[in-house]
């Protein structure tokens, strides 16, 4: 045992047995050099370095440029805002102005226009009409209340019992329309003759007018005497009518020639 450890025991000046193979080597291969240490570099990167810095001046530059961005923002909202309360001011003065010039047109022409309407009673003439069937003439005095002429005045009236009161107050209306030149359907019209025939009544003054119908069925009821008046006026141009209805005061066949009806104990309004 002792005489093997001698043996392999190498002294410190003697070289190592690889020593002079190790320096023969490493000139024969470059190669193998370079690809170790290419695999060391690949292994172990480099150490880089970074460092953070701070542009104070950059920061200040990018927060000033979001709060006037901001500000600007602020003050289109607000001027939006303020825009829209304006204009729903001026709409709304705009719209009390219109009001009170529509109010202030419909009180003139309300207080100027000619109101033509039935002035004093109307009364009845009874007589033997065509194959002596009865006849009747309705007495009627019209007159303009207003303040301006009433021009192309037609007016259509009629004598029945109470059934019939709806259908003459539509009728009467309907065939005085006609006669001003006023398009109703099944009726004849002349629209060229509105301006130039008819009655024209000025302010304060009145006209009687005679409106013969027949036959009559029977005088054993109250009978009504129903019409309607169209007229125009000066102020606005326009087509206004008037209804009227009076009555027997009791049965037709009492009543007496020129005796003055009275007004019809009924709602007009239903009829």
């Amino acid at each position: 045992m002792t005489s093997e450890n001698a043996e392999n025991h190498v002294s410190p000046q003697q070289p190592a047995p690889d020593a002079d193979r190790k320096s023969d080597e490493q000139p024969g291969n470059p190669q193998t050099q370079v690809s170790l240490a290419a695999t060391q570099s690949q292994a172990t990167p480099p150490n880089r370095h970074c460092e953070v810095t701070c542009n104070t001046k950059r920061d200040l530059i990018d927060k000033a440029t979001l709060g006037l961005e901001l500000f600007g923002l602020a003050v289109l909202i607000i001027y939006t805002i303020a825009t829209i309360a304006i204009w729903c001011a001026n709409k709304k003065a705009a719209d009390a102005a219109k009001s009170a010039a529509d109010t202030a047109h419909d009180t003139l022409v309300m207080s100027e226009r000619s109101w033509v309407g039935q002035s004093g009673p109307v009364w009845l003439e009874f007589f033997n009409g065509a194959d002596k069937q009865t006849a009747v003439n309705i007495h009627l005095t019209l007159e303009n209340f207003g303040h301006s002429p009433a021009v192309s005045v037609f007016h259509s009236a009629e004598l029945v019992e109470h059934d019939d009161l709806a259908r003459a107050a539509e009728m009467t209306c309907q065939f005085a329309r006609a006669q001003a030149g006023i398009k109703v359907p099944g009726m004849a019209t002349s629209e060229s003759s509105i301006r130039h025939t008819g009655q024209t009544i000025f302010p304060q003054h009145k006209w009687g007018s005679i409106y013969e119908d027949g036959p009559i069925k029977s005088r054993a009821a109250v009978l009504y005497a129903v019409g309607c008046v169209i007229y125009r006026d000066d102020v606005t141009d326009g087509v206004w009518w008037t209804r009227f209805c009076q009555e027997t005061p009791w049965l037709a066949s009492s009543y007496k020639s020129g005796q003055p009806l009275v007004t019809c104990n009924c709602e007009f309004r239903k009829f």
